[in-house]
């Protein structure tokens, strides 16, 4: 559909809550890893800030996309917060994505 309105690229959002922290020795880190066993699975995020609420916390991170550094939060379990400074990974759940037209802002995504 981007491709049709001539759009070479597109905006994917992703809510806070449809994120899954990935463990990086865990079989589910090899099992999402397409490169290699060695290769960190999901995206990098560099933890800047934590913000602990009881049963859920908000990182607010930065990650490199596209070679640009980009701003988001992801909710995790209150009880398993990262520190400030660290860096953890992460991953969409599936279908829980939602794309845009990067020059309209139209949605995509159903």
């Amino acid at each position: 559909a981007a491709a049709d309105r001539g759009d070479r690229t597109v905006t994917v959002g992703v809510r806070p809550e449809h994120f899954d922290v990935v463990e990086q020795n865990g079989a589910a880190a090899k099992a999402l890893s397409k490169e290699t066993e060695d290769a960190p699975a999901g995206l990098a995020v560099s933890v800047n800030v934590v913000e602990e609420l009881g049963a859920d916390g908000y990182v607010y991170g930065s990650a490199e996309v596209g070679g640009e550094h980009k701003d988001l939060v992801v909710r995790v379990n209150g009880r398993q917060v990262p520190e400030k400074g660290t860096q953890l990974h992460v991953v969409p759940r599936p279908g829980e994505t939602h794309v845009f037209s990067t020059s309209t802002g139209e949605r995509l995504s159903d």
